[in-house]
């Protein structure tokens, strides 16, 4: 990704998610030096944009998307998620990551999928919350399906449904949760 970054301006108040200089190095296995995967990479995006990351395989997207989501510390740089540094947000931090993988878990429903979002950020979700969020993924008829018993379709249809699920308001504007949250920190 060093190859395309470029110089980015100072952030704008308006930064949903601010990624400033970020690099990020992997551990070296047996003895190698350190994999370096993200190298002064600057992104901003405004709040109610969609951005996609392309690129070849293993070239950092989704150590990118890790970083702003609060899943990895950046070793260099700064991550800003409205206004805050994700990775002090636990419990509740405010992006939503669908991974490749759906990474729904196999002891809950699609709708207890959906609910732990709101368990993490330390509230409870209304039955009537969790089907709309399906509804909105369109799985609702599937809200008591268990993930083996959902198509290869509607797996990452619950992922999506769990990572932009409201958190409980506190006081503050509501923002999507982490996919995964504590379950899939280091």
């Amino acid at each position: 990704m060093s190859e395309t970054a470029t110089p980015a301006a100072p952030p704008t108040a308006t930064a949903a998610v601010d990624l400033r200089a970020i690099s990020h190095r992997y551990p070296g296995r047996r003895g190698a030096p350190p994999l370096r995967s993200l190298d002064n990479v600057t992104v901003e995006v405004g709040e109610g944009e969609f951005v996609s990351l392309v690129g070849p395989s293993g070239c950092g997207k989704t150590t990118l998307l890790r970083i702003a989501a609060g899943l990895l510390t950046p070793s260099g740089g700064s991550a800003r998620v409205l206004g805050e540094d994700p990775a002090n947000r636990r419990g509740a931090p405010p992006v939503g990551l669908v991974t490749q993988e759906p990474g729904l878990l196999p002891w809950r429903t699609a709708a207890g999928n959906v609910a732990l979002t709101h368990e993490l950020a330390g509230g409870r979700a209304t039955r009537a919350d969790v089907l709309a969020q399906l509804g909105r993924v369109g799985i609702r008829a599937f809200a008591d399906f268990h993930p083996r018993e959902l198509s290869g379709g509607m797996g990452p249809r619950g992922a999506r449904g769990r990572a932009r699920a409201p958190p409980p308001r506190r006081g503050g504007p509501g923002a999507p949760v982490g996919a995964r949250g504590e379950l899939s920190r280091p």
